[in-house]
């Protein structure tokens, strides 16, 4: 999208995505005039990325994109990590992320294709660490020490993988 081409650009995006604000404010973000601002946000609005609403004498900006409801990511595990860790032979994985709303809580679902099963008990405890991080993270606390957690998990995932072959 050429919208999202230009740096000043992505940095009022990002801004805006904390909450929404004047031309002036943003103009404070970026290394150009306040002329310059009003033509990026000109592209924003045109593009569909952002909204105007006039309030007393001043126009107040918001984003208005929606994130992403599913993400699809291919990768491949490389000769090079491959032998550094020791594990499987490299194979091409596909990891779809879906964002799923459930009345008032909002759920991610992680589906990974293409995985061998001897990967499966690594990969599992490594997300679920990962993902009790991020809610520890939201929740505004800090993540504690992940060596237990993974020596409690990896066990269920290893058992786990082992009902799946």
């Amino acid at each position: 999208m050429r919208a999202l081409a230009d740096e000043s650009r992505r940095t009022v995006l990002e801004a805006l995505a904390n909450g929404e604000a004047t031309a002036g404010e943003l103009a404070t973000l970026l290394p150009i005039a306040r002329p310059g601002v009003s033509r990026h946000l000109r592209v924003l609005r045109e593009a569909g990325l952002v909204e105007v609403r006039q309030q007393a004498q001043q126009r107040i900006w918001v984003e208005v994109c929606e994130p992403p409801r599913r993400l699809q990511v291919v990768t491949r595990e490389t000769d090079e990590s491959w032998q550094q860790g020791g594990g499987v032979a490299p194979f091409d994985q596909t990891t779809e992320a879906t964002l799923a709303t459930d009345g008032g809580k909002t759920t991610l679902v992680i589906e990974i294709h293409g995985m061998p099963l001897a990967k499966i008990a690594p990969y599992g405890a490594g997300w679920q660490i990962h993902a009790e991080n991020l809610a520890t993270y939201l929740a505004g606390r800090e993540p504690g020490d992940t060596k237990p957690r993974w020596d409690e998990l990896a066990p269920a995932y290893q058992e786990l993988a082992t009902t799946i072959g």
